[in-house]
């Protein structure tokens, strides 16, 4: 019932019934996580950029290996304005590829992997991985 109404939940507009499931959702119980991720993504999905940012970080308050929650709070925080929510996207989006290791073993994993490289992009990256690359030179 939580995931469904969670991924309804742009197109609820009942605010009365919206802020039942908030308390709901916001209760520091893992069984509530998916749940909370998925209205952190609809949060941003339908715009709402704060309220995504403070639902994926009380997620990941509670379960702070979530891998979804991590790559999620780095797509919200990217459209934030400042340089300082920049810099926390790209640090979710390493946490991704930290979570996942080298070599996912999951396709879930192995998505997330890919879409936190490309988000990440070939300068992030290398910086990241403490290459010191000079492509220009060569």
């Amino acid at each position: 019932m939580v995931l469904i109404a969670a991924l309804l939940y742009p197109f609820i507009s009942n605010n009365l019934f919206k802020r039942q499931l908030n308390r709901q959702m916001m209760a520091n119980e893992k069984q509530y996580i998916p749940g909370l991720v998925l209205l952190g993504f609809a949060y941003y999905v339908d715009g709402a950029l704060e309220k995504s940012r403070v639902t994926l970080q009380a997620a990941l308050a509670v379960e702070p290996l979530n891998l979804d929650a991590h790559f999620f709070l780095g797509l919200t925080l990217n459209d934030l304005p400042g340089e300082d929510n920049r810099n926390a996207a790209i640090q979710h989006w390493k946490k991704c590829i930290e979570l996942t290791g080298p070599n996912p073993t999951t396709k879930k994993g192995s998505d997330i992997h890919a879409k936190a490289v490309n988000r990440l992009g070939k300068s992030n990256l290398f910086h990241y991985l403490n290459l010191d690359i000079n492509l220009s030179s060569q």
